[in-house]
C-alpha cells in the first residue's frame, strides 16, 4: 500500500500508555525531503493532537488539582496589603475599578473566566475542559 516512488514513509510511531510501550505500524508515504519536513508533520499531526490539547489544559487541570488537594488558595486583590493599586480604566465601558499595577485587562479577563471554572465540581470540570 505505500506508492514504489515516495519521497518518505513514515512506518511506526512508538507510544507508552499505562507504563508499556507499543509500537504501532502506520506506513504513510509522503512528499517530505530533509528540506521540506512539512509533509510528514502532516501525516503524523493525527497521533499528536491529543499532546496539543494536553498542554493546553494541563496549567488547567494541575491547578484545579491542586485547589482540590488544599495546596493552592486564591488570593483575592484586596487582601494583599502587600499588592500596590492605582485608577485604572476600563476601554469598553469607561468605568473606573481599582486594580494591581501590574494586572493588564487581560489578564482580569481570564481570571474572571477561570477562577469559576476551577471551582466546578470535579466530574464538570473534565468535561469542560476536554473542550480546551
Amino acid at each position: 500500500d505505500i506508492p514504489p516512488r515516495s519521497s518518505a514513509v513514515v512506518a511506526f510511531a512508538l507510544s507508552r500508555r499505562l507504563g508499556e510501550w507499543a509500537v504501532l505500524r502506520l506506513c504513510h508515504s509522503c512528499e517530505a525531503t530533509v528540506r521540506d519536513y512539512a509533509p510528514i508533520e502532516a501525516v503524523i499531526s493525527r497521533w499528536q493532537d491529543n499532546h496539543v490539547r494536553w498542554r493546553r489544559r494541563r496549567p488547567l487541570v494541575l491547578l484545579s488539582t491542586l485547589l482540590q488537594l488544599g495546596r493552592a488558595f486564591f488570593i483575592g486583590r484586596e487582601s494583599g496589603a502587600h499588592r500596590t493599586k492605582k485608577r485604572c480604566v476600563q476601554e469598553e465601558e469607561d468605568e473606573e475599578e481599582l486594580c494591581t499595577e501590574d494586572t493588564s485587562k487581560e489578564d482580569r479577563s481570564m481570571e474572571r473566566l477561570i477562577i469559576p471554572l476551577v471551582k466546578l465540581p470535579a466530574s464538570l470540570f473534565r468535561e469542560v475542559v476536554q473542550f480546551i
